[in-house]
């Protein structure tokens, strides 16, 4: 219940673990003494920030961006000036950090639903069978495999996401 109520007053946990300043703050330190002259040097650079975010926060894991959202980034950082630079790097790294909203509300909804389901199942006579689960293995077997669930069809959305947005940008350079 704390949880529950932690997340509707303050919103989500991680954004209040995380302020955008502060990863601002980092890239600046990070890339401050770096001169980028090549795309390789910058993908590289790219990386050990991911690196070294990820090593620094025991819970929320940042994903490398892919290739194509990498060398974009760089067409536009080669263009920019000091300011522009560092908010095409907060975009990129805005588009590629996880959102665990969905994750955070299905696991508090998750147990009581299937608590729900269990019973309404046991007053249905060909589903008799699962009053022998215990509830203190269906309950988590369900949950895990709902939070399983949703954090595939994250990934999936955020790829089909990703192949819409490199086929649209292709059909605008070919117009």
């Amino acid at each position: 219940m704390g949880m529950a109520m932690s997340y509707v007053n303050k919103g989500m946990p991680s954004a209040q673990l995380l302020p955008m300043k502060v990863l601002t703050d980092k890239l600046k330190a990070i890339l401050s003494d770096q001169n980028f002259e090549s795309f390789e040097q910058f993908h590289i650079g790219v990386l050990e920030i991911v690196a070294k975010f990820n090593s620094g926060m025991p819970g929320i894991r940042y994903d490398a961006p892919n290739l194509k959202a990498v060398q974009k980034c760089y067409i536009g950082w080669k263009k920019a000036t000091e300011e522009e630079k560092m908010k095409k790097l907060e975009e990129l790294f805005t588009m590629t950090s996880p959102d665990r909203t969905a994750t955070i509300v299905t696991g508090i909804v998750a147990p009581p639903a299937a608590m729900i389901v269990k019973r309404t199942a046991e007053m249905v006579p060909n589903l008799n069978m699962i009053k022998m689960v215990p509830d203190a293995v269906f309950v988590p077997s369900a949950s895990l495999v709902v939070l399983t669930l949703v954090r595939f069809f994250q990934k999936n959305a955020l790829q089909d996401h990703e192949i819409k947005s490199s086929k649209a940008e292709s059909l605008m350079n070919s117009t």
